[in-house]
């Protein structure tokens, strides 16, 4: 095995491959939060956000989360922007 500087080639080829695929992650998570509207119904929060549920809402709702209802009723909306907060403040 040879050596380049400071570490192996195996080594290096392991960084890199880390490193392309931690910026792979980070190119999929801009296009899908360029891709997300200003409001969210509730029914469509798993499509944007990982390991979330209704349960999870509720309890956010509980906290403070505000919840937007139409005047006529029906669906529930959330503010992508206030549900992200939630989110970061709230984690496991």
């Amino acid at each position: 095995m040879q050596t380049v500087g400071m570490f192996s080639e195996a080594y290096e080829r392991e960084l890199l491959k880390q490193h392309q695929e931690a910026y792979q992650r980070m190119v999929a998570l801009a296009e899908k939060q360029a891709q997300r509207p200003p409001f969210i119904q509730q029914k469509n929060v798993t499509k944007y956000y990982d390991d979330i549920s209704i349960n999870t809402l509720l309890k956010y709702e509980r906290m403070g989360l505000k919840r937007y209802e139409p005047v006529e009723g029906g669906n529930v909306f959330y503010y992508t922007k206030e549900l992200d907060r939630f989110m970061l403040e709230n984690q496991k």
